[in-house]
């Protein structure tokens, strides 16, 4: 490694147009598109958090063996890098164009992806994932409604290192020589239980103490 070992890549973080988040709220009878939901109260109603592998297997040209699973810990790890929605209409995120990224040092090659979900269910990635394990838990069910979306997986290396190279757009739709970026993507709607699940469930407790009081 040619750099420090406390040194950080630099990374363009903001999207633009025809890069832009949408979301599909069809699944519960909302509207689709280049929006944040109707979930949306404005700006910090949506959160993207940046998930990273350090030590990707690159075969021409592409990654291999690699797959968009925030739930992979093995494989994937949080940068610490946030976004947030810059306004609930225009599909636009916050960022920067030199934003340093503690866990992807200068002269190395890192994968990446994008995972985004409505501030409904937390702020912090902390609080998605544990939706996320819940929901994998519970048969693909969310303890209530909102959005969820994971992007592409792009990879190549940051700005910064000697030779010092460019700070590269992590949005993008064709590779440059060092990096290839990620489209925008589109968050979901989720699944929630139906209201008669948790009434059914009430009643086979019920009937189970029932049967256990009567034994």
């Amino acid at each position: 490694m040619a750099s420090g070992a406390f040194a950080q890549g630099t990374l363009w973080t903001l999207n633009g147009a025809g890069l832009l988040i949408s979301t599909n709220g069809a699944s519960i009878g909302q509207g689709t598109g280049s929006t944040f939901g109707p979930n949306s109260g404005g700006v910090g109603s949506y959160y993207f958090a940046l998930l990273e592998d350090n030590s990707p297997t690159v075969t021409g040209g592409n990654v291999t063996g690699l797959s968009a699973n925030p739930t992979d810990t093995s494989t994937w790890q949080f940068s610490g890098l946030y976004l947030t929605n810059l306004n609930n209409a225009a599909g636009f995120v916050s960022g920067g164009t030199a934003v340093p990224d503690s866990m992807w040092a200068p002269n190395t090659t890192n994968a990446f992806f994008v995972v985004g979900w409505s501030a409904n269910f937390g702020n912090s990635w902390g609080a998605i994932y544990s939706a996320l394990t819940n929901s994998v838990a519970s048969g693909g069910n969310w303890a209530q409604e909102g959005y969820y979306g994971v992007s592409a997986v792009g990879f190549g290396e940051p700005g910064g290192g000697s030779p010092s190279l460019p700070t590269p757009h992590i949005w993008g739709t064709s590779a440059s020589g060092q990096f290839t970026p990620i489209p925008g993507f589109t968050l979901y709607a989720v699944p929630v239980p139906e209201p008669g699940s948790f009434v059914l469930a009430g009643l086979s407790g019920l009937s189970l103490l029932l049967f256990r009081r009567r034994k």
